[in-house]
């Protein structure tokens, strides 16, 4: 089985590195935006091709995708795309993570380095939990959220679909994390954020609708 990471950026090259060292796959490759591909077609010694031109190359059941960016909402675009096509999303938990028998994970799930996940965690389809991310019980992560590292959450915490929790936020018990919301680097979180709102601080305020702003960049 092979295995192509969508996205080349930072996480892509961390979760290439990762699934390396697991033996799991017998090629791991690159996928961009054809106006992305290097001219030499190779990225840190793996090959790059366009979406397209995984599904002319392989059959649909010897590929297996990852989608390796950030941002909630390209998460689930390009996840759209690649299920549109017909290929099969894998996952990816590093031999390192921490995680109950009861634990349920979705399709796409990649779980990196040094996370812990408590008793009746469910991680929704096409999330990413980066490196240390400490989840207490009964949390449930929805759909293409990205949790990034070292955030950590009381029991019975929700990170509604499309959702971000920022580099090293920390969640209160019970608490809700609105859908597509962005909670801030180093935010202390003790009410539910409602969702497509951006939350900072400590306490966490809200600093506004979350609209179209992007977790990176404008």
């Amino acid at each position: 089985m092979k295995l192509g990471i969508y996205g080349a950026g930072g996480m892509g090259r961390e979760v290439m590195l990762a699934a390396s060292k697991s033996g799991k796959w017998n090629e791991i490759f690159f996928i961009l935006d054809s106006q992305y591909i290097p001219q030499e077609r190779l990225i840190k010694g793996c090959r790059v091709f366009s979406l397209e031109e995984v599904t002319s190359i392989f059959s649909l059941n010897e590929v297996e995708v990852l989608i390796c960016v950030g941002e909630p909402s390209q998460r689930q675009m390009l996840f759209n795309r690649v299920k549109n096509k017909g290929l099969h999303m894998a996952q990816f938990v590093d031999s390192s993570v921490e995680l109950q028998e009861d634990v349920a994970l979705g399709e796409g799930v990649i779980i990196l380095h040094g996370c812990i996940l408590s008793s009746d965690v469910s991680i929704g389809d096409n999330s990413a939990l980066s490196f240390g991310v400490i989840l207490g019980h009964d949390n449930k992560i929805g759909k293409h959220c990205y949790i990034a590292p070292a955030v950590a959450t009381g029991g019975f915490v929700i990170f509604e679909d499309g959702s971000f929790g920022g580099l090293g936020c920390t969640v209160r018990e019970e608490c809700t994390i609105g859908s597509s919301s962005i909670v801030g680097q180093g935010a202390v979180v003790v009410h539910d954020v409602p969702s497509m709102t951006t939350v900072v601080g400590n306490p966490a305020k809200q600093i506004g609708a979350t609209g179209k702003r992007k977790v990176f960049g404008n």
